[in-house]
């Protein structure tokens, strides 16, 4: 199972490779074969680019969303939450409320946070938590842990090396030594993707071998043909690997499988495109399906763009990956969006088929800019297990980029017919004034704790729990 994971891993980021090359191709560094079926692939990928960048959600537009995000990520933050958790149980309904303070300074590196738990709005518990680039420290006060932390490094040897590994207590943890990152250096920025080509502009090399050794033809009215040369394409995607794993180290770890082929593109890259009237991309189809990881693997497919209005209004399409044993793997999906002025709507259909196995899933949302409403539904099947999950609420106080306030009234779970629970509360997210102050210090180390400390503590929850455990016995 997990080589067969590994290996859907390493064929994904091919498909990624494969898109990237694809939007490059297809921009308008083409432009210069006016008249010629380059020409027609420029202008067809000038249209959609331009359907693309009208097809935004005005909610998320009016919010600033991006640059909120930016914010949360590169600067930092205060995100207040009261929820409210309401679930089933053999007793019948129960809530539990958690309301949670929560601070992050990423040019600092800190962050705090400050939770309240309650059961049927009684305070039951509280949790403060502070973290940096070198501890994370914690205080629990009714399980008497007050100011304990432990090293960022190593998590798996800390633990292993403390009494909590003995046989007499939780015993030893069997998995890879690893680290927690609350501030990676290497974190991509949502700022950075927003230009494409910019990104890409250390492969101009790459692409400009693609371009100059690749073929464009007429194969009939309305139908134009790309073959981009193996090596070219191959290079290409080499590169790009490289780059990825020198810019993000710590982010590579599911990659680095990929150095073991000699040719992560091992055929020629053969596209044709179906373009109509005014210019306009109908169809985009692999026609020879693409050889890769020294071909034990194989990708085809093919998009259809549907919308009458825009193109992108209702795309189809269809992944079929090909294993060295010849078992495959089809996704099939489906996006319909409809957009008004201040509404938007995407309805998103995705069928997974592996032999006798087919997972379905599906995604619906609307949003209006007016009332400052959403609605939201993802539900998913794989087998005889059903899960679905429903969102709604409104948006208020809204200052695009910088905050906003939310109304959360559902965020309903369904396992296979039933109600997990439903969380209902406030949200409010702001830009983050003056510097934190830790809630917890790193005073007494968790994973330094003797046995007469652990007995400390249970003697010290005995005397204060023993009498609502014995109850709860008898």
């Amino acid at each position: 199972m997990n080589e067969m994971n590994q290996k859907k891993g390493k064929v994904l980021i091919i498909v990624a490779c494969v898109i990237a090359v694809l939007v490059i191709l297809g921009g308008s560094a083409w432009a210069y074969y006016t008249g010629t079926p380059g020409y027609k692939i420029a202008k067809g990928f000038e249209n959609l680019a331009q359907e693309m960048d009208e097809m935004r959600n005005p909610l998320s537009e009016k919010l600033g969303m991006e640059e909120l995000l930016v914010m949360m990520q590169d600067e930092g933050s205060h995100v207040t939450t009261k929820l409210d958790i309401t679930a089933e149980t053999e007793y019948g309904s129960a809530t539990l409320g958690v309301d949670t303070d929560f601070y992050k300074d990423s040019k600092a590196k800190e962050m705090d946070s400050s939770t309240d738990i309650s059961v049927m709005n009684y305070n039951f518990a509280h949790l403060d938590l502070y973290g940096n680039e070198d501890v994370i420290c914690f205080s629990v006060p009714e399980l008497f842990l007050e100011d304990m932390y432990f090293e960022t490094e190593n998590i798996v040897s800390q633990y292993n090396n403390s009494i909590l590994a003995d046989d007499a207590m939780f015993g030893k943890l069997d998995m890879e030594d690893f680290s927690i990152e609350l501030f990676p250096e290497d974190r991509i920025s949502v700022g950075s993707w927003r230009d494409m080509n910019s990104y890409l502009d250390s492969f101009e090399a790459d692409v400009e071998a693609c371009r100059e050794g690749m073929k464009l033809e007429k194969v009939e009215k309305g139908i134009y043909r790309v073959i981009i040369r193996e090596q070219d394409a191959d290079r290409l995607f080499k590169d790009i690997v490289k780059n990825y794993k020198k810019l993000y180290p710590n982010q590579s770890d599911g990659i680095e499988a990929l150095d073991e082929y000699d040719n992560l593109i091992a055929s020629d890259v053969s596209i044709s495109f179906e373009i109509g009237k005014g210019n306009r991309i109908d169809s985009i189809t692999m026609e020879n399906p693409i050889k890769i990881l020294d071909g034990e693997v194989s990708i085809d497919g093919e998009i259809f763009l549907l919308g009458e209005e825009r193109s992108i209004d209702k795309v189809q399409g269809k992944l079929t990956i090909t294993d060295a044993i010849g078992e495959k793997a089809e996704v099939i999906y489906q996006v319909v969006q409809a957009l008004e002025e201040n509404d938007y709507q995407v309805d998103m259909d995705l069928k997974y088929i592996q032999g006798d196995l087919s997972d379905k899933m599906r995604f619906t949302m609307n949003c209006d800019a007016v009332k400052d409403t959403f609605d939201m539904s993802f539900s998913m099947k794989e087998e005889k297990d059903t899960f679905k999950c429903n969102i709604r609420g409104s948006l208020d106080d809204i200052v695009p980029g910088e905050s906003l306030a939310m109304d959360l009234k559902e965020f309903t779970m369904i396992m296979d017919g039933e109600e997990l629970c439903n969380i209902t509360g406030d949200i409010m997210v702001e830009p983050l004034q003056g510097k934190i102050t830790p809630s917890a210090e790193a005073e007494n180390a968790l994973f330094e704790l003797t046995y007469s400390d652990i007995g400390d503590i249970v003697y010290k929850l005995y005397e204060e729990y023993g009498s609502l455990l014995d109850l709860l016995d008898y």
